[in-house]
């Protein structure tokens, strides 16, 4: 059994990213409740309404109906049910924070991402591990054996700065900046559509930190309107099948104008794939 997808590394940032909007929002919201009428608001039902009566914050009388709010000091009724709202929230704020923090120290202490390699040199070569640590993980995907598409003879030798074979200058400059950036990726590693046709996009990139997995295609001749209805339709077949252009499918193009750019190759592993 493997536990592989789950990316601890990705899950403690989160966490961390959740208690400090808890937190930062339950003292927005505490903040608030100074604006608003000591007291808290009963709420009575009445001929198909309501009445509402203010119950004083030092009443001493145990089940005090309180004061009966009219129609002209509405905003009494209001800013009470707005205390009592925003007190909620605090303490819901609060005691979610708390409990995130409590899961976060937990995980920390359970150490599971130790937890492979720390059987030891001897004991790991034995073991089928349930989660590998994100080193560990990269290094097996990226051993995954696979045939990719042929080259025909006539077509020109084109290499990267780790001796793979690729179809164009601009593949290269995106292998090596994949390489340069730490991006596991594979070339032309063959990816099954629903539909049960094999395509081989340009370039099946890791996310170690999340352990997602990107599709890149480089799209080169955007200026031959064959080539532009061919990539259309080729990006609709993706999305059909639930790649999305942002989500787990990356883009570039260029034509005979305007080449690829390596400024925005960096940016976009920057953004999706560290």
């Amino acid at each position: 059994m493997e536990i592989q997808k789950m990316s601890f590394p990705k899950i403690m940032p989160l966490l961390e990213s959740c208690i400090r909007e808890m937190e930062g929002a339950a003292k927005k919201i505490r903040a608030t409740l100074k604006t608003f009428p000591i007291g808290r608001l009963r709420v009575s039902p009445h001929r198909g309404s309501y009445q509402y009566f203010h119950v004083a914050e030092n009443s001493k009388q145990v089940g005090s109906r309180g004061t009966y709010i009219p129609t002209s000091q509405r905003n009494l009724a209001c800013g009470l049910a707005q205390r009592s709202y925003n007190e909620t929230m605090t303490e819901a704020f609060t005691r979610g924070a708390d409990s995130l923090k409590f899961a976060l120290q937990e995980l920390n202490r359970l150490e599971i991402e130790n937890s492979f390699t720390a059987q030891g040199p001897g004991r790991c070569q034995l073991l089928s591990p349930i989660y590998l640590p994100d080193d560990l993980y990269a290094e097996r995907w990226q051993k995954v054996e696979y045939q990719g598409k042929l080259f025909y003879e006539d077509e020109v030798l084109l290499t990267t700065v780790k001796g793979e074979r690729v179809r164009s200058k601009s593949e290269v400059i995106i292998a090596n900046m994949l390489n340069q950036m730490g991006v596991p990726y594979r070339y032309e590693y063959p990816l099954r559509l629903s539909s049960g046709r094999v395509v081989y996009p340009d370039f099946t990139c890791l996310n170690v930190r999340t352990r997602e997995e990107f599709i890149w295609e480089h799209f080169g001749r955007m200026n031959d309107e064959d080539y532009q209805v061919k990539t259309f339709r080729k990006l609709d077949s993706y999305a059909m099948d639930g790649y999305i252009h942002g989500v787990n499918l990356i883009y570039t193009m260029e034509n005979d104008v305007r080449s690829v750019n390596s400024k925005t190759i960096e940016l976009l592993v920057q953004q999706f794939l560290l």
